[in-house]
């Protein structure tokens, strides 16, 4: 029954744009844009992209304000888990003598994505709104639907094998 709860289809839908459309949108930017900025906006594009229609049908909105808020979040959450784990890793001495340091800079990191977030979520205009949104749904379907079916000399970069 899990299939049927609105966390796992956001969580499947995220996963599988950022696996499918991540990687068409990556291949599209490959000339105008640097390795590191090309998969963070084609990672967050692609997984707007695909909970995109389940937003607009669940609740009738959707957020264009998310993609910009991914973009700016997203390396301080990196940052984030990966000074969680070096402090998991610490041996356990190191560890309490590091437990204020971490904690400071692990609530620095979470004070600044709410902060970020509750900033962009000011900025007036940011919300399309549809009663339940399925003619929006519906055109999101048939575009995502659309790139899921090029053909793959458009999909696939250059050297690289299907």
């Amino acid at each position: 029954f899990s299939v049927f709860t609105l966390s796992f289809q956001l969580s499947f839908s995220a996963v599988f744009g950022i696996i499918t459309l991540g990687k068409i949108i990556s291949v599209y930017l490959e000339r105008y844009l640097p390795a590191f900025l090309r998969y963070s906006l084609s990672t967050a594009l692609g997984a707007q992209l695909a909970v995109a229609p389940i937003l607009l049908y669940r609740f009738g909105v959707f957020y264009f304000i998310g993609f910009a808020a991914s973009m700016l979040t997203v390396p301080v959450i990196t940052l984030f888990i990966w000074s969680g784990i070096l402090f998991i890793l610490l041996p356990a001495g190191v560890a309490r003598l590091a437990l204020h340091s971490f904690s400071c800079v692990l609530g620095a990191f979470y004070n600044s994505v709410n902060y970020i977030n509750r900033k962009l979520s000011e900025i007036p205009g940011i919300v399309v709104k549809t009663g339940k949104g399925y003619i929006i749904s519906l055109i999101v379907i048939v575009i995502l639907g659309t790139i899921l079916l090029l053909p793959r000399k458009y999909i696939y970069s250059k050297g690289e094998t299907v």
